[in-house]
């Protein structure tokens, strides 16, 4: 039940969606995001974040976000339910889930024909279910839409053929491609989504009223090579705001990025403007400003990613080198993780957090500790994301807020038992511990002494 297996955060936003405020949702999910740290459920997070945007007509960004939420594992004891059995949504909304992962569907979901969200057909899914080859799956899904006079009938059997030639049933396909109904209406939606994905040959063809081919499914690269050029003003600005960060110019290059992050341009420009400006006040000194520009611009990001200007910003980080970054005052851990390995940038931003620990500096220390938790060293190895978690711990425990800090200790449990833990890891970070005077965690950090460790009094003792 929902009340069993969600948060207060998704059931409020599940709340939203059902009363199709989809602004609000939108909103609740993607603070729900920032703080997916500590309430974890990141897959279910993007998922539902998708739906609200395919729902609320921005399908570029839904499929974005739903390709961000397929790249992040399944968590233990994922959530299945995600509402009460008469509420056509969350059955929608949940039948949809359990594809997307994969999972056999639940008889009871099944039993009841998916309604469209916005009154359409949900493609993004539907093409996501195309070139995975989910065939069957999808045609007893839309069976009744295949029957009928569905005005979208016509271009659902076209995919549904392609599917099943995906799947290696090219029999199928042709008895399909014979048997199919005439091309009726070309879906809006369905033909912004192809464009947006760069797919200009399946949106021609549909909008013509053609068959749709596999060949026609594939990326335009010349097209896609063109979009990657952003709009010159904001890219030229984002340029000379970074040559200034290069050479230790820092408070300019904040003057530089501060117009880059407001209106006209767009959200996902001003996001990536928000995070430079992020570097350039922390090379300023100016921290407090810096975990601001850094938490805005997460939010921003959250709901209009953008793989291009991801790209494009990577390259930006990577052209400060490392003895600039140097002079601009930016640390180590605020240095690009292209720039250094993911071990080389784990072991600094640890180092970095811990230090901000021992100058009684929470708010810098949480900030390391959010970067940390993205990387994919913290969520891979047990005894990296154990010690992500007791930081996480620490911090929570000398903010005084036990919950979070409960929440921390047992996640650090989790994965100990997933363990085993590495000795040499360990000692890694009871050497850094050790460096900066953080003697009674560091005397308990090795296999042997962790059993004897206290979260509640041993960091108090060292840090307080």
């Amino acid at each position: 039940m929902l009340g069993e297996t969600l948060d207060p955060q998704f059931e409020s936003a599940l709340f939203a969606m059902a009363s199709q405020d989809w602004s609000t949702a939108r909103e609740l999910l993607a603070q729900r995001l920032d703080l997916v740290s500590t309430l974890g459920r990141k897959r279910l997070n993007l998922y539902l974040l998708s739906v609200v945007a395919n729902a609320s007509g921005h399908a570029e960004t839904g499929l974005q976000l739903a390709q961000m939420a397929r790249s992040t594992p399944i968590e233990l004891s994922e959530p299945r339910y995600l509402g009460s059995p008469e509420d056509d949504l969350h059955r929608e909304v949940e039948l949809g889930w359990w594809t997307f992962n994969g999972w056999n569907v639940d008889p009871t979901l099944a039993s009841t024909p998916a309604v469209s969200l916005s009154g359409e057909l949900p493609w993004a899914d539907i093409l996501d279910g195309v070139v995975e080859g989910r065939a069957g799956e999808l045609e007893r899904r839309w069976s009744s839409a295949l029957e009928g006079d569905h005005p979208e009938r016509a271009i659902l059997w076209n995919l549904i053929a392609l599917a099943y030639l995906e799947q290696g049933d090219p029999r199928t396909y042709d008895e399909m491609r014979e048997q199919a109904p005439s091309a009726g209406a070309a879906p809006e939606a369905l033909l912004e989504l192809l464009k947006s994905a760069n797919l200009h040959a399946a949106a021609e063809a549909i909008a013509q009223g053609r068959w749709l081919t596999s060949e026609t499914l594939q990326v335009d690269e010349a097209l896609l090579d063109q979009s990657r050029a952003t709009s010159r003003p904001w890219s030229e600005g984002m340029e000379e705001a970074f040559s200034f960060l290069a050479v230790g110019r820092s408070d300019e290059a904040a003057r530089k990025f501060g117009p880059l992050c407001e209106p006209p341009y767009a959200q996902s420009e001003r996001g990536y403007a928000l995070r430079g400006l992020s570097l350039a006040l922390v090379g300023a000194g100016e921290y407090t400003a810096a975990q601001e520009a850094d938490e805005d611009s997460a939010t921003l990001l959250a709901t209009a990613p953008d793989p291009i200007l991801d790209e494009l910003f990577r390259g930006w980080r990577e052209s400060l080198s490392p003895e600039g970054a140097d002079s601009a005052g930016i640390s180590n851990a605020e240095f690009s993780s292209s720039a250094a390995s993911d071990s080389e940038l784990y072991w600094s931003l640890f180092s970095g957090s811990l230090e901000a620990l021992s100058r009684k500096d929470v708010p810098s220390a949480k900030l390391g500790l959010r970067r940390l938790f993205g990387l994919p060293l913290a969520s891979g190895e047990p005894t990296h994301g154990f010690l992500v978690s007791l930081l996480f711990a620490a911090t929570a425990i000398l903010e005084g807020d036990t919950v979070e800090a409960q929440d921390a200790i047992a996640e650090a449990v989790r994965q100990a038992e997933t363990g085993p833990l590495a000795t040499e890891i360990l000692a890694q970070a009871q050497e850094l511990f050790q460096h900066i005077g953080a003697s009674t965690v560091a005397g308990k950090l090795s296999l042997e002494g962790l059993s004897s460790l206290d979260p509640w009094r041993d960091f108090p003792a060292d840090f307080s």
